[in-house]
């Protein structure tokens, strides 16, 4: 484990994990990785021997697999790292996504997403979509903010239409794309790395692009992240509320069947009623889940992501599915 706050990252497409496993690991080992982020893993939902082997040499497995033949996002990071995955609200339908929470000693919390998008032309417009919400929704949350992975869209054609608009959606959220040789060995800049304007200080340095043994089309994207705490006073608040997922509506309805709500011989005036049930209810509730308080971090949003931002942002993306839909429809009368 790194002593100084940072941390050595991968972005690889290893187009099935599974049939060179030994090599890729080899190579994380030879390259120092903290963190190795695989696209195309090919892993089942349940791979224990795959993660045992990864176990071997000190390193843990997290898996999100596709469900099918092909595809699939994995982290395969150091042990001594606390890593936790977070499960996003949107689904989308065009890429696959692992989102993950980094931390470990010295190292402050890393907000990392992993993203694979199959090349299939038909999904195009529809991935700008739903990369733009995801993407609106990721860059609101806290810690250092990082996404990469193997996107499919060509950044090096800098005249085509689709690039543009990617890098268009990259730049609205004020999002920069930090590789710029190629990661393929067709010569494409596929496998990208992604940072956050809303980062105090630049969080990527000494990315060089190598290349990864046995895996026949891609390359190696290395970085550094530097991740301290060093110096870096992080601010909390207070918050109270009631642990509601938990509370039985049975053990509610017990008690309730147990006080003077059902009682035959209720209070004559309707304010008396509407003093006892609520008494009689607050009462439960402070039982059943009482009140607690709780200690969160505050994260840090972009200081011109504002509600106004959103709802303007909102209308925009509404507007751009209503044109596409007149294209679509003056398309199939021509």
């Amino acid at each position: 484990m790194n002593k100084i706050p940072h941390l050595r990252f991968g972005n690889l497409n290893c187009c099935s994990i599974r049939n060179k496993l030994e090599e890729v690991m080899i190579m994380v080992a030879e390259q120092d990785l903290d963190v190795l982020c695989v696209t195309e893993s090919w892993l089942f939902p349940q791979d224990d021997a795959i993660s045992r082997e990864v176990n071997e040499f000190g390193y843990e497995l997290l898996n999100v697999a596709r469900g099918r033949r092909g595809g699939g996002v994995a982290l395969i990071y150091r042990s001594g790292l606390r890593v936790k995955r977070v499960k996003s609200r949107a689904v989308a339908t065009s890429f696959e996504c692992l989102e993950a929470t980094i931390e470990g000693p010295g190292v402050d919390l890393v907000r990392v997403s992993v993203i694979y998008r199959p090349p299939n032309p038909s999904k195009r417009e529809l991935f700008l979509e739903e990369f733009e919400e995801f993407l609106c929704a990721f860059s609101s949350k806290p810690g250092h903010l990082l996404m990469t992975g193997d996107f499919n869209v060509h950044v090096e054609h800098q005249n085509s239409d689709y690039t543009q608009s990617f890098l268009k959606v990259l730049l609205d959220h004020d999002w920069s794309q930090l590789v710029t040789a190629p990661t393929h060995i067709h010569g494409g800049i596929l496998d990208l790395v992604l940072t956050s304007g809303s980062n105090e200080t630049p969080l990527v340095s000494e990315l060089e692009v190598v290349e990864a043994p046995e895996v026949p089309d891609h390359f190696l994207v290395s970085f550094m992240v530097h991740c301290g705490t060093a110096n870096k006073e992080r601010k909390f608040k207070t918050i109270t509320g009631r642990n509601m997922k938990n509370l039985s509506t049975d053990a509610v309805f017990d008690r309730i069947l147990q006080s003077n709500l059902a009682d035959s011989k209720l209070p004559s005036t309707l304010e008396e009623c509407i003093d006892l049930y609520e008494v009689t209810l607050s009462k439960i509730l402070d039982e059943l889940a009482p009140i607690e308080e709780k200690k969160i971090s505050l994260g840090q949003k972009p200081a011109w992501f504002t509600e106004e931002c959103f709802i303007v942002l909102r209308k925009r993306r509404k507007a751009e599915r209503r044109y596409r839909k007149v294209l679509k429809k003056k398309k199939k009368k021509k």
